[in-house]
């Protein structure tokens, strides 16, 4: 699957490449991570594409204390990860586009609707995993 994103990454014009075991990576910088996990014989597969990067903001949002913040950390970041828009200039809407190019294209599959039963269930879980009770249990 990290191939897939590759190409649609590459339809934007990010050099990427794969980074084993799960970055993807432009110019030696990661700009994709992601994580796999196969169980009776199904698949999920979840990760982050960097599309913008604030590497300020992303700190003080994350769980960091003050103390561990420093300027070196911030300048440590900026130099090891990158972000499509600042690559590319593309927009939200291209990549998206290039990324579903590239999970489709020479394919034998398409993209489609959801049924109104797999819409009614994904509402159901929707409600399970946004739920407190669930996000906090651990």
């Amino acid at each position: 699957m990290c191939g897939w994103i590759i190409n649609g990454l590459k339809y934007t014009g990010v050099d990427a490449q794969f980074a084993p075991i799960n970055d993807i990576i432009s110019n030696g910088r990661k700009i994709s991570g992601n994580a796999q996990t196969r169980r009776d014989g199904m698949l999920l597969q979840h990760g982050t594409i960097l599309y913008d990067l604030n590497v300020v903001k992303m700190f003080s949002l994350l769980n960091v204390s003050k103390e561990k913040i420093s300027d070196k950390m911030i300048k440590s970041a900026e130099e090891r990860v990158t972000s499509v828009k600042s690559q590319t200039g593309a927009s939200f809407e291209e990549l998206y586009k290039s990324i579903l190019r590239g999970f489709t294209e020479y394919k034998d599959y398409g993209i489609g609707m959801l049924s109104p039963g797999e819409l009614r269930r994904a509402e159901e879980l929707e409600k399970t995993y946004s739920s407190d009770a669930w996000n906090f249990s651990r």
